[in-house]
C-alpha cells in the first residue's frame, strides 16, 4: 500500500511537469482550432469573448497554474506515502485460553459444544444472555447423562 501511494505521487509529479511544459502549447493550438485558425490576436480574442471564453493569455496562465497544482499535489502525496506507517489489521480475533488446542482429538462432546458456544459469542452471533442460557442447557444435559 505504501509503495502504491508513493508511485501515485510520482506519477502526479511527472504529469504536472509534462503538463506545465506542453499544456499551454496544446491549449493555444486547441483555441486556434476552435476559432478557425485565424492568426489575428485581436480578432481571436473578440471571437473568444463572444463565446464566453477568456483570452488565450489567461487560458495559458490557468493551464500552467493547474499543472503546478497537480505537481504540488503529487509532492504532497509522495511525502504522505513516505511518512505513513505500515497499516495494521483493524480487527484482531481475541485469543482465548483453552486447556487444549483446536487440533486436539480427544475433545469431549460437552467441551466441544462449549467451545462452539464461546466462538459464536466471540464472533457476535449470540448475545451474552443467550450464551448463559445455552450453557445452562448444556450443563443440564450433562447432568442427565451422568445420572
Amino acid at each position: 500500500m505504501k509503495k502504491g501511494i508513493i508511485a501515485l505521487g510520482v506519477v502526479l509529479i511527472i504529469f504536472g511537469l509534462l503538463g506545465y511544459k506542453f499544456g499551454p502549447g496544446l491549449a493555444t493550438k486547441e483555441i486556434s482550432n476552435l476559432t478557425g485558425g485565424t492568426m489575428d490576436t485581436h480578432l481571436t480574442s473578440s471571437m473568444l469573448s463572444q463565446m464566453g471564453i477568456p483570452p488565450i493569455d489567461e487560458m495559458v496562465k490557468v493551464t500552467k497554474y493547474s499543472f503546478v497544482g497537480l505537481g504540488v499535489a503529487g509532492i504532497g502525496v509522495t511525502i504522505f506515502g513516505i511518512l505513513s506507517k505500515k497499516s495494521k489489521p483493524q480487527f484482531v480475533m481475541p485469543k482465548t485460553e483453552y486447556p487444549y488446542h483446536e487440533d486436539h482429538v480427544e475433545m469431549s462432546g460437552k467441551s466441544n459444544a462449549l467451545h462452539t458456544l464461546q466462538e459464536r459469542l466471540a464472533r457476535g452471533e449470540i448475545t451474552s444472555s443467550q450464551y448463559v442460557n445455552l450453557k445452562k442447557l448444556l450443563e443440564e444435559d450433562d447432568k442427565k447423562i451422568d445420572k
